[in-house]
């Protein structure tokens, strides 16, 4: 199954629990590069030592530029690997979201 019909088939399948899932991923990544960056990761550096130079010039993210602005483009770089995760662990979560539901009812 290609990526773009696995992708229709957990939507269509899953529903909320993908979409909850997919932003509860997207969010723990741009909190976890935020912080990075927080911490004293330059965001110039870290395109270099990434290898993603290629894809954005450095010079084109000022070195004052905001954290949420910096993690935001860094973060658009991990969107496959997102895809990847979220695609793999969203039966799992669908599991236990049915399973505490029918606990509750």
């Amino acid at each position: 199954m290609g990526f773009t019909a696995r992708a229709k088939y957990l939507t269509k399948k899953y529903g909320w629990v993908a979409l909850g899932t997919y932003s509860a991923v997207y969010l723990t990544s741009l909190s976890s590069i935020a912080l990075a960056l927080k911490l004293g990761i330059d965001p110039q550096t870290a395109i270099v030592s990434l290898g993603l130079a290629k894809w954005i010039d450095p010079a084109n993210i000022p070195s004052g530029a905001g954290i949420l602005i910096a993690a935001f483009i860094l973060n658009k770089f991990t969107s496959p690997l997102r895809i990847i995760i979220v695609a793999t662990i969203t039966p799992y979560v669908a599991r236990v979201v049915r399973a505490l539901m029918s606990r509750g009812a």
